[in-house]
């Protein structure tokens, strides 16, 4: 896993707190989330930033969360999402293997059959 600098995650910050943050990329910006305090400042300030606007654009009271308690649930969220993507390339190959190897056979079977005639 490639280490990122703080300026690399400074940049995807407000990406990753609004859910749009590279997913190949995510588990190196946790990772240094997770050992960077200053990182891990700057996340909670957007990731508060970002709950009172949505309150603001809903018209509805902004409830203050932990700063503590709000990246641990920005990073959980993260998580799930990469064991979900991770999920879903692991299915996606194994039918592509699925179906190139059904293709093969086919063909192979099609061979067989046409040289039976032949």
């Amino acid at each position: 896993m490639k280490k990122m600098t703080c300026r690399e995650v400074c940049r995807g910050i407000v990406d990753f707190a609004e859910g749009t943050f590279p997913i190949e990329k995510e588990e190196e910006l946790i990772h240094h989330i997770r050992n960077c305090p200053s990182c891990r400042e700057e996340l909670s300030v957007v990731l508060n930033l970002r709950m009172a606007l949505d309150a603001l654009d809903d018209n509805v009271d902004f409830v203050y969360v932990e700063p503590e308690e709000s990246i641990q649930r920005a990073l959980d969220n993260a998580k799930q999402r990469i064991l979900y993507y991770n999920r879903y390339r692991m299915v996606k190959t194994a039918l592509t293997t699925a179906a190139g190897w059904a293709m093969i056979i086919t063909l192979f079977l099609q061979i067989l059959y046409w040289m039976r005639f032949i």
